[in-house]
């Protein structure tokens, strides 16, 4: 820690930032204004990489975004230059280092309210626990980081506070209810107020409605937290609410801290099979249950709509599969953040660990024979690996079935890649038409809608057209067939000209499938800005592209995308098309084709691609490319014509 010594001979801090409410800096005990969004942005952000520092890439990414000055790191370097003026007469806290820039703050209000939490959990005594928490609650100015809302780095620091925010909060109203302190109950309701759908913050309001005697208004309150759950999540409370809605009805136990209940998965239910048939799944469905009796972690991955929630979900209804296991499906859909995927295990599994409680201690508290799936991985993927890492760890007879359109990439992981349904290629035998998992699961679904569903002769072609427009995707195949109930399949063949945007019907607490286009959208947006350019890249080539060819058009994309001021994009900064191609293949929106390696796009993802080219007026260059790759490809041919490699030309 950097600090002075005043005349009085009191050690005062050199530097002192604060997040929680509006940026603020002293200096030697003065407060320092700061104008300008990007340099009390770029002090925020080496505040909170701490000790760390920050690259440059990744400060300029932050503090440009798309709108990049014509010399990035010039403009980069004045910035920092200004920031020092205001550090004066400690500038040299402001580090330059070979990647980047540090700055050594001598205190931060988030480090002191974190140390005070800490302190708080560690003792016993409720009277020392409120005097920590009113401690800590003084320093919480306002909402932390509002000013840089749009900045990634910052957004998940504010993320991270707002849970710091919400187990403070917890902490102060326990220690409130325990003191028997009279603002107890008012305190907890403004809690819930903020948080309706925290359940730590519903059972602190119960345990204060208690301690007052009004039985009565905490049951109630129990009753609304429970159906807003269910309506809002689909969710039900963890154990520890009924167990404290039980202590409350017997009048016993009002103040004391809530007892662990365990775990309590070994007896909840196999969860229900998918609604919907499934079809052509036969031989994967074996595959998973032979990996998950041999590995500890299986993902299964794929393209949005390829069914992975409904072969997982098929595979955990089944009592045959780990027959002495409890199984929990964990919907992870509903999590908007990552930094709910904890609480939501939490809730779901029916653990009691405590407020804020580390990933450590939870996959401890995960006990037993379980078979736990994980739903819907792929927007908070870094929360779910480290759980998994910690789960695979600490509790050995956990095994874990994932999806995700992303893989974990855990050393511990075994991954199943689902790939579209087979169509056929010809009409001219009736008979293996049908016999096709893509038709059949286009007749079984339309057959639940109209029971008189059938296909004639002479719309076999529409049908074929159907699911081969739709690349074979389950998804897409069920949203054809609502539409076959009810009109021709050659009316159905017309209106997949819109197949990307026909409406899936989910419901709307899963906003990522709403359309085949937004679900394609959501996996293209987690791409860094040079994967997006170079899978764009690929939409003009109809038959997919070789190895060569694919490496040809990355290094070009990216050298251009480095080129107009990507700096960053990737930590070392270089060309890398293997590197590429693998992180194409395990975001599911690049097929590799073993057989004869090649790289293709599905025709529905290579539809929105083209689109996406078309509305950034980049369709002429990437149509372009294409015609070069072609010109040199020929060439290529032509020189090994007479040559050693004659056969394969």
């Amino acid at each position: 820690m950097v600090v002075r010594e005043t005349e009085d001979g009191h050690v005062r801090p050199a530097v002192e930032v604060g997040l929680l409410g509006a940026l603020r800096l002293r200096v030697d005990g003065v407060e320092v204004a700061v104008p300008g969004e990007r340099r009390r942005a770029l002090l925020a952000l080496l505040t909170v990489a701490g000790r760390h520092g920050m690259g440059t890439g990744r400060l300029v990414d932050a503090l440009w975004g798309d709108d990049l000055p014509r010399e990035p790191v010039a403009a980069l370097h004045n910035l920092v230059s200004r920031l020092r003026r205001h550090l004066a007469p400690h500038a040299d806290l402001l580090e330059r280092r070979p990647d980047g820039y540090r700055l050594r703050v001598s205190v931060v209000d988030v480090t002191i309210v974190r140390d005070l939490l800490a302190s708080a959990a560690d003792t016993p005594d409720p009277a020392e626990r409120l005097r920590l928490t009113v401690r800590a609650r003084e320093l919480w100015r306002g909402e932390p980081l509002g000013e840089f809302a749009g900045i990634p780095d910052l957004d998940t620091e504010r993320v991270a506070l707002e849970d710091l925010h919400n187990r403070l909060a917890d902490t102060h109203v326990e220690a409130l209810v325990e003191c028997r302190d009279p603002s107890a109950t008012a305190t907890a309701r403004a809690g819930v107020a903020s948080a309706p759908l925290r359940e730590s913050s519903t059972r602190l309001l119960i345990r204060a409605l208690a301690a007052d005697g009004r039985v009565g208004d905490a049951m109630a309150v129990a009753m609304e937290f429970r159906d807003r759950l269910r309506e809002r999540t689909g969710l039900d409370p963890s154990p520890a609410l009924a167990s404290l809605e039980q202590r409350v009805a017997a009048g016993s136990e009002f103040c004391q801290a809530e007892t662990n209940p365990g775990p309590g998965v070994t007896s909840r239910r196999r969860p229900a099979p998918p609604a919907g048939p499934l079809v052509g799944r036969e031989r994967e469905r074996a595959e998973i249950v032979r990996l998950l009796s041999a590995h500890r972690v299986v993902t299964l991955t794929g393209t949005g709509g390829v069914g992975k929630t409904s072969l997982a979900l098929d595979v955990a209804a089944d009592p045959a599969v780990f027959p002495g296991h409890a199984v929990v499906v964990v919907n992870l859909a509903a999590v908007a953040r990552a930094d709910r995927v904890l609480p939501s295990v939490v809730s779901t599994l029916g653990l009691e660990v405590g407020v804020g409680a580390s990933v450590d201690a939870i996959a401890r508290a995960v006990d037993g024979s379980l078979l736990l799936v994980l739903d819907n991985c792929e927007h908070v993927l870094s929360s779910c690996r480290e759980l998994v890492a910690a789960i695979v760890e600490l509790a050995p007879a956990v095994r874990i079935l994932a999806t995700s359109r992303v893989v974990l990439s855990l050393p511990a992981e075994y991954v199943l890649r689902l790939q579209p349904l087979t169509f056929p290629t010809r009409i001219d035998d009736v008979d293996a038409v049908a016999r096709q998992p893509a038709v059949r699961a286009f007749v079984e679904h339309a057959l639940r809608r109209n029971p008189d569903f059938a296909v004639s002769s002479r719309e076999l072609a529409d049908l074929v057209d159907v699911v081969r427009r739709v690349d074979g995707l389950p998804l897409g195949i069920e949203l054809a067939a609502r539409q076959a109930a009810v009109m021709p399949m050659s009316a159905v063949a017309r209106m997949l000209d819109g197949a990307l945007d026909l409406a899936t019907g989910t419901a709307p607490v899963d906003q990522r499938r709403l359309t085949l286009r937004s679900s394609i959208d959501v996996s293209f947006r987690r791409l860094t800005v040079v994967d997006q350019a170079v899978l764009a890249s690929l939409a003009p080539f109809p038959g997919g592209v070789s190895l060569r060819t694919f490496e040809s058009v990355a290094r070009s994309v990216e050298a251009e995308v480095i080129g107009a001021g990507g700096i960053g994009v990737r930590g070392d900064g270089g060309l890398d098309p293997v590197g590429t191609l693998h992180r194409l293949i395990d975001s599911s929106l690049l097929v590799a084709d073993a057989s004869d390696g090649r790289y293709r796009l599905l025709h529905l993802i290579r539809t929105h691609l083209l689109d996406h080219l078309d509305r950034a007026g980049a369709l002429a260059v990437a149509e372009d490319r294409f015609l070069d790759e072609c010109v040199a490809t020929v060439r290529d041919i032509g020189d090994e014509w007479l040559g050693v490699a004659e056969f394969e030309a």
